[in-house]
């Protein structure tokens, strides 16, 4: 009888495991579609829209980081940056100053870390 019931228990429990549902969703981060030569302003837009998360990047604050860290849950998204340069002032054909947008950063690379490889907490 004893048998009976550790042999009951133990199918009990393998077959519990084996049809649980996986409860892990894949991180929005893994689908973005940013490419090479996007600028940062529409790749922080993109990753905003994937996240859910609102992007605190201003094209007119001159955020220089060459990389950033886009982190949801325990994925990793680590994104290079060619950086921008301020808003030039010029001089129009009829002798006046003119201030110009600033030029805005563009997307060199991009890689996924892991937590555990980069000490993440």
């Amino acid at each position: 009888m004893r048998q009976a019931m550790i042999i009951a228990c133990a199918l009990t429990i393998l077959t519990g495991c084996a049809v649980m549902p996986d409860n892990r969703k894949a991180s929005p981060l893994r689908h973005v579609k940013l490419a090479v030569g996007t600028t940062r302003l529409d790749a922080e837009r993109i990753i905003a829209d994937a996240t859910g998360v609102k992007s605190k990047y201003d094209l007119y604050a001159m955020d220089t980081s060459l990389e950033v860290r886009y982190q949801d849950g325990s994925t990793v998204l680590l994104v290079h940056y060619k950086p921008g340069s301020p808003a030039p002032w010029v001089t129009t054909p009829d002798g006046h100053a003119q201030h110009l947008p600033p030029i805005d950063g563009e997307v060199l690379s991009w890689e996924f870390l892991t937590q555990a490889a980069e000490g993440i907490r």
